[in-house]
């Protein structure tokens, strides 16, 4: 019957064990999406704002003009081709594209790299805490073989003392 008992204890502790670490893993990729998400929306907002007006606008016009130019100036980087005054719907629609891409991956990659972050500083936190640790047990067992050695050497003379007092005493 114990042996049952602890079979049942132990396959308990693994289940809670894995379901809090469960619950963690699941939060954590909750807030690191939730993350993604607004910074993405964020990035993106003048992004759609921007290919948006000029979707609406007349090819030779100032404002076309200076919505290609802002476009250019701001995501660039992220265009396979820079716009110009030429460019048909379909190169604004792909160059909308993939700008949103290029910025999705650039937020993902962010987000990743803050997140290994901070998991490593957990890690050098829980390592220097170790340490402490260690260091504290060490002191604490050189403390506890100085507290026997010195308590074994009275214990030793006062067996001496005992000793000769009753073989002094008996005589």
């Amino acid at each position: 019957m114990d042996l049952l008992e602890g079979d049942v204890s132990t396959a308990f502790q693994l289940f809670t064990e894995a379901g809090r670490e469960q619950v963690r893993v699941n939060k954590l990729i909750e807030e690191t999406t939730e993350d993604i998400t607004k910074q993405f929306t964020k990035q993106t907002k003048g992004l759609r704002s921007l290919f948006g007006q000029l979707k609406e606008t007349n090819k030779g016009t100032e404002e076309r003009s200076a919505l290609i130019k802002r476009i250019n100036d701001q995501y660039g980087d992220y265009l396979p081709n820079l716009l110009t005054e030429q460019s048909t719907q379909e190169e604004i629609a792909a160059a909308y594209d993939a700008a949103t891409e290029a910025i999705a991956t650039q937020v993902i990659q962010k987000v990743i790299a803050q997140r290994q972050e901070e998991a490593a500083n957990q890690f050098l936190e829980a390592q220097i805490e170790l340490r402490k640790l260690e260091s504290e047990a060490i002191e604490l067992t050189a403390n506890a073989q100085e507290n026997l050695n010195t308590t074994s050497g009275q214990a030793v003379e006062t067996g001496k003392v005992l000793l000769e007092t009753l073989t002094n005493g008996g005589s």
